[in-house]
């Protein structure tokens, strides 16, 4: 499929047609279906074989029985007397490796599976012949040689299955196989072997047999298509990295040049037709081209209507305030939209390839649903909230994701200060998300009304709400996940870089960037900068430097750096591009100050999450009442009653390091228990009937670590933020309170049984995050 694909070449991020007419060659594809080949065949050695007016008349194969990838030789005869090293210069704009010397090629791993489903068919043959037709034979008292020959000969034009001729008296036994099915033995063996040739090739079976079913022929296509494109992708690397080069050399193509596939793929009608229509609402379609693109005759104009939502008309429009584009316009100069780039420095590449999960999509739909009922949503709607949550946790499971392999290091290094900015970062990213998601409900409402004052038809404002959302969820957030992926690299990588034991071994510091075309001229200059750890001016530069910025900083293992640079240099050096970084909440150290996103990229200005959070409640959300949960449960709430008063002392297991009992929670939050909150609640009134907390202590890893709810709510404005574990028995139900502070610690504060309904349905506020 990929030798069938169209493509183009860019230069600086646009396309260039005459570069791509010029790459458009027949050897170009001669080259493609070599370096696929190569992935069967393994390490392959191609040249040029001649250039005329920048046109290539093929790429010829080397024959791998001539090549020595390993010495990089080619040898001219057999006994390998003569040869070229064919990694001389002069050589090099002619011929092309591709894959490493010791890649084999997928025909290496198949090969034993291939000799073996060979030799069970041969068996299979020779079974068959012996068994799969009668045996026939002939006895003969006959001594007469002639004759004998002419029994033998009629045996022989009888057919093809096996005969002989024997004396009278002759005793002939065939012993076959006592099982019924012998024949499976071979048939399973060919079987087996086909599964891991196909395996091997197609990463699945049966991609190539009868009998798979719909769902399976699905996953099948599926995994074609990711083939498909893990090749696709081979060969861009392969062109733009090898290929590419050779062109510019010989003048073919212009520097800068870049490989990619076209992706865009042909409508439908049917397709084409819902988009047509869309487009109808808001921009003006000549009737010739509609008619004669759907074959649809055409004649007059029909008198232009409006649509309410069902149940409305003018006189109950969407919203009953007339002015109401006074009303939202000064709401809207409050919000802070991003300025984010169409492209970055790396074209949107990064280790992780962003989708919209399936939680935002959700959200997305449930709001726009909410406003078919004709009225404006509040900023304590839930939709928001639900909205914000999904998008938080989409942030927040990328920053994990490339925060992972630091963590797993520290996880019981109590003090690395990986756990307070992993901590900190997640508050920040619920923060963030907030605001987001209410930004986008001002901007929604804010649609309702249209210029005149006049309510929006709802066919119309739908189409501008799907545009809006699309826009926040797809290409904002786009943007936030490749900044939020940057940021998990760069802190991890510092944190570990700063380590007083690393420190200690390598105590200077160098900025590198990927080193390719797509770096920032500005960032390019940066390159190979030395910086002394312990200086600190320097170390709001550890990256990223700007949306799409893949630079990083990384130990200096040369000994002593010949010049040691600092941050006014890193200044000196960006000029104007410094205050465009500022601007956009860039030139941080994201580890130390525990933020991806600053509280001047919030889309909200002067947003605290605490101003509304604690409006929303279980009944917001439509969560399920407190009665029917605890009937739901199959347990009562154990108490530990061989705990008495003067055990209490034992029970709490302190981290001398931490300076607290550490504990772990469902995502693997590391929160810790003060002495002094711990004997708060272990004497007096707690731990007497029907509080009873030093024998319901064992519960506290319990609920942390499988909590039926956690609610994120406010006890003060702004932060810091809590999070209140709620565990259901079928008799009363267990609370662990929890505290985030601003710095990233997190707290246990209380634990307690609460069997009152209403009490509990009113400590049920903030938003449910699990």
């Amino acid at each position: 499929k990929n030798l069938l694909r169209k493509y183009f070449i860019t230069r600086n991020g646009e396309k260039d047609e005459e570069a791509t007419k010029l790459f458009n060659q027949p050897a170009i594809r001669r080259f493609f279906k070599i370096a696929l080949e190569s992935l069967f065949k393994g390490n392959t050695l191609t040249e040029v074989s001649e250039i005329d007016e920048k046109v290539i008349s093929d790429f010829l194969l080397i024959p791998r029985e001539n090549v020595d990838t390993r010495k990089k030789k080619v040898y001219l005869n057999e006994d390998k007397s003569k040869w070229i090293n064919y990694d001389e210069i002069s050589y090099k704009p002619y011929v092309i490796e591709i894959l490493s010397p010791y890649h084999l090629g997928i025909l290496n791993k198949v090969a034993p599976y291939v000799i073996w489903k060979r030799n069970a068919m041969q068996a299979w043959a020779e079974y068959t012949d012996i068994f799969g037709i009668p045996f026939r034979h002939a006895t003969t008292n006959s001594k007469n040689q002639k004759e004998i020959d002419q029994v033998e000969m009629m045996l022989k034009e009888m057919g093809s299955a096996a005969y002989g001729v024997f004396p009278v008296g002759t005793e002939v036994k065939i012993e076959g196989s006592a099982q019924p099915d012998a024949y499976k033995v071979f048939d399973m063996m060919i079987q087996r072997s086909n599964s891991e040739i196909s395996k091997a090739i197609n990463s699945v079976t049966m991609l190539s047999d009868d009998g798979s079913s719909k769902s399976q022929s699905e996953v099948h296509e599926r995994m074609q298509e990711r083939l498909r494109n893990s090749d696709g992708l081979f060969i861009k690397e392969v062109v733009n990295y090898k290929l590419i080069p050779l062109l510019i050399t010989h003048g073919i193509l212009p520097e800068g040049s870049e490989f990619d596939w076209d992706n865009t793929q042909a409508l439908t009608k049917e397709k084409q037709w819902e988009i047509t229509k869309e487009l109808l609402r808001t921009h003006k379609i000549p009737t010739d081209w509609l008619s004669t693109n759907f074959n649809i005759p055409i004649e007059g104009e029909k008198e232009a209507q409006v649509n309410f939502p069902k149940g409305s008309n003018e006189s109950k429009a969407l919203l009953p305030n007339k002015d109401l584009k006074a009303v939202y316009t000064p709401i809207k100069m409050q919000l802070n939209l991003p300025d984010y780039p169409k492209q970055g420095c790396c074209s949107g590449l990064h280790n992780s390839e962003f989708s919209e999960s399936e939680e935002i999509k959700k959200a997305t739909a449930d709001i726009l649903k909410a406003y078919k009922k004709g009225k404006e949503l509040s900023m304590t709607d839930k939709h928001a909230y639900q909205l914000g949550v999904a998008t938080a946790k989409e942030l927040y499971q990328v920053l994990l994701s490339e925060w992972n392999d630091r963590l797993q290091k520290v996880h019981n290094v109590y003090n690395a200060p990986d756990h307070k900015a992993v901590m900190a970062m997640e508050t920040n990213l619920f923060h963030f998300s907030f605001a987001k998601s209410n930004s986008a409900l001002i901007e929604l409402n804010n649609l309702l009304v249209q210029e005149d004052g006049k309510v929006t038809p709802y066919e119309d404002f739908r189409y501008e709400a799907k545009k809006l959302l699309s826009r926040y969820n797809k290409n904002y957030l786009r943007v936030e996940y490749g900044k939020t992926i940057a940021v998990g690299q760069n802190a991890s990588s510092y944190f570990e870089m700063m380590d007083n034991e690393t420190k200690s071994a390598y105590p200077y510091a160098k900025y590198t960037t990927v080193g390719d075309s797509r770096v920032r001229d500005k960032h390019r200059l940066l390159d190979g900068l030395v910086f002394k750890k312990d200086e600190t001016s320097w170390r709001k530069f550890i990256g990223p430097n700007g949306h799409g910025c893949r630079c990083e900083i990384e130990d200096f293992t040369d000994g002593i750096p010949p010049e040691i640079s600092n941050g006014s240099d890193v200044i000196a050096l960006l000029g104007e591009d410094y205050d465009k970084m500022k601007k956009q909440g860039f030139a941080v150290n994201f580890a130390d100050q525990k933020e991806v996103f600053t509280q001047n990229q919030l889309y909200i200005k002067n947003w605290e999450i605490g101003d509304s959070i604690n409006e929303l409640n279980a009944k917001t959300f439509d969560r399920k009442k407190v009665e029917d949960l605890m009937k739901a449960s199959k347990n009562t709430l154990p108490f530990d009653q061989g705990i008495n008063e003067e055990d209490i002392a034992d029970l709490f297991l302190e981290d001398t390091v931490l300076k607290g009992m550490p504990f772990r929670d469902y995502n693997g939050r590391l929160l810790k228990l003060t002495a002094k909150d711990f004997k708060r609640h272990t004497k007096g009134k707690y731990i007497k009937t029907p509080q009873l907390r030093h024998q319901l202590f064992h519960l506290v890893e319990e609920v942390l670590n499988n909590p039926d709810e956690v609610w994120l709510y406010n006890l003060n404005q702004g932060r810091p933020m809590n999070n209140r574990y709620v565990k259901f028995y079928n008799d009363r139900v267990m609370i662990v309170e929890t505290e985030i502070s601003s710095s990233g610690e997190y707290f246990i504060r209380t634990w307690y049984p609460n069997q009152g309904k209403k009490s509990l349905e009113d400590f049920r506020v903030g938003i449910p995050i699990k």
